[in-house]
Parts: structure tokens; C-alpha cells; sequence
């Protein structure tokens, strides 16, 4: 599913989908899902990693990365790179710059 400022890419395995991410806005993580018996295996992190690649090779000039995470990926946005940029309540905006 895309358009000029919103994608998606997921991952399979064995014709099944074990995970997802899905970007809006351009720049705008609004959906990052890995099936929980595939957790800790990177995936996420691939699918973060191209979700980045889509948005620097489509030149949208966005110079920044949106997500309103909640407290249960908080640890793994961070790990990404992330920062909060506002008090954490049931979701945390958080921001990553692109280099």
C-alpha cells in the first residue's frame, strides 16, 4: 500500500506475514508490528531500517522520523534512536532525526 507520502512494507516467513511497519505523512511511523513468537530476531529492526531507506530514497525532505510509541516499545525506539518530545502518558511522541 503506497502512495507519495504513506507505505507499507511487511515481512514473511513461509507465506505468512510476522511483521509490519507502516509510514504515513512521509515521515510518520504509525504502525511497527512483529509477531510476538518472532521477537528478538531483528526484524523489527529490518523492517525500521528499510522503512528509513523508503523515506531518504523518495526525497521527500523530511529531515525527521515521528512516533507516538507506546510504553511498551518505548525501549525499542530508543534503542532506534529515538527521543521523547513530550511527558510520557499512554503514548510517548518521540522524534529521530535523519543524518
Amino acid at each position: 500500500i503506497a502512495d507519495d507520502q504513506s507505505f507499507t512494507w511487511v515481512a514473511e516467513l513461509d507465506a505468512k506475514i510476522i511483521g509490519l511497519v507502516k509510514i504515513k505523512r512521509g515521515n510518520h511511523v504509525s504502525l511497527l508490528f512483529v509477531r510476538q513468537s518472532y521477537w528478538k530476531n531483528g526484524i523489527g529492526k529490518k523492517l525500521f531500517d528499510a522503512a528509513i531507506k523508503e523515506i531518504v530514497s523518495r526525497d521527500i525532505q523530511k529531515t525527521f522520523i515521528t512516533v507516538n510509541s507506546s510504553n511498551f516499545a518505548l525501549k525499542f525506539y530508543q534503542r532506534m534512536g529515538f527521543f521523547a518530545t513530550a511527558e510520557q502518558g499512554f503514548q510517548t511522541p518521540m522524534k529521530l532525526t535523519l543524518k
